[in-house]
């Protein structure tokens, strides 16, 4: 800012000091002595113009880069506060429905004609009737079925139960967290709570079992080499 006064100043002591004498009365040397000022300070107010011009919009590319950068991460902070509530109401449902799963398995029952058994037993029976139905050459598939008609559809109310909290993962939980919550359903599951899906996977053609394998659940490896193991003609 104090560069043209400078040079003026400078300009002023040259042209007197090289013109040295009194203030004149003739309007010839008047603007001559103007020129000599403008043509000095003409090319300094430009380029001072122009730089002060540069300075202002490096300034304002500063100030923008900087909001933009506050922006993203009012954005990134929102996404991940959303993000937060959207897997706790996931949550609640999640455990919810576990709850209700576990309580299906453990009033699980079937009876033989002459006892009840019930959650584990009652899989290990249903698991050797299979096994039974098939020496005897008999349709395991309808076998199953019928197993379940008798004892008031048992095996398809434990069934939905879990498929249920499968359907919960697939239509509410974040994409990214899936695969995450699967595990857990899986790792809360008993063994024999397993088992007994994946006989209903290989003996019946259930709609209610889709979203477990939308999820993959019968293709991890565990799942797979029980269904291949089970019986079947």
């Amino acid at each position: 800012m104090y560069v043209p006064g400078a040079i003026l100043a400078l300009a002023l002591v040259f042209y007197f000091g090289n013109f040295h004498g009194g203030l004149s009365d003739q309007q010839s040397v008047w603007g001559a002595f103007g020129d000599f000022i403008g043509g000095i300070l003409n090319p300094v107010l430009t380029f001072t113009t122009v730089y002060l011009l540069i300075k202002s919009l490096e300034s304002q590319s500063k100030t923008l880069i900087h909001s933009e950068a506050q922006l993203n991460e009012a954005k990134r902070t929102f996404s991940l506060q959303e993000k937060t509530e959207k897997i706790k109401q996931f949550e609640s449902l999640f455990f919810v429905f576990t709850e209700i799963a576990s309580r299906a398995y453990s009033n699980f029952t079937i009876a033989d004609g002459k006892s009840r058994y019930t959650g584990n037993e009652a899989v290990t029976l249903v698991s050797e009737w299979m096994v039974e139905a098939l020496k005897q050459n008999t349709k395991v598939d309808r076998f199953f079925e019928i197993t379940d008609e008798q004892n008031h559809n048992a095996i398809y109310v434990v069934v939905q139960g879990y498929c249920s909290l499968f359907k919960i993962i697939n239509e509410f939980c974040p994409e990214e967290e899936k695969q995450k919550y699967a595990s857990i359903s899986v790792s809360l599951m008993p063994s024999k709570a397993i088992h007994l899906v994946c006989m209903a996977e290989v003996y019946t053609r259930w709609p209610v079992l889709s979203p477990a394998r939308t999820l993959g659940f019968f293709e991890k490896p565990a799942m797979a080499g029980l269904i291949n193991s089970l019986p079947r003609n």
